[in-house]
């Protein structure tokens, strides 16, 4: 999925999320790009599996310096706003954050108040495709 999603970028993309937790999948913070890509337009919160080119990262140490937001709603998030015809988000995720109460992600509000299951459906992840083997059930 990567090698196909990579296939559809053009040679000039700057981010390329490998997965994020996006909660509105209405534009315009889901852009349709290909049937691997998608654009977020800065709404996606998720910084566990990027890829950057080295010409966003003057962009985004500038606003990483400012320390007024974590990284995912800050510097990442500002540069998929002002770059948004070269940020993209792989779909469906080839990347997830684990979910429940072993994650660093549980402590936000929609996390404390969800099942994981809801939260899932939320993303749009299927679970079973994350498991490793040794955590699938017959």
């Amino acid at each position: 999925m990567f090698a196909s999603a990579m296939a559809e970028a053009p040679s000039d993309w700057l981010v390329m999320q490998l997965g994020t937790l996006q909660y509105n999948w209405d534009r315009p913070w889901h852009e349709p790009v290909s049937r691997h890509l998608y654009r977020t337009n800065g709404c996606a919160i998720g910084s566990h599996a990027v890829g950057m080119r080295f010409d966003v990262m003057p962009f985004l140490l500038d606003q990483a310096n400012r320390m007024d937001m974590p990284y995912d709603v800050g510097a990442l998030s500002a540069a998929t706003r002002a770059y948004s015809d070269r940020c993209f988000v792989i779909q469906p995720h080839i990347a997830i954050q684990r979910l429940g109460s072993e994650s660093d992600i549980n402590t936000s509000d929609f996390q404390k108040a969800s099942k994981v299951e809801e939260m899932a459906a939320t993303y749009r992840w299927k679970l079973s495709e994350y498991l490793a083997d040794s955590e699938r059930t017959t």
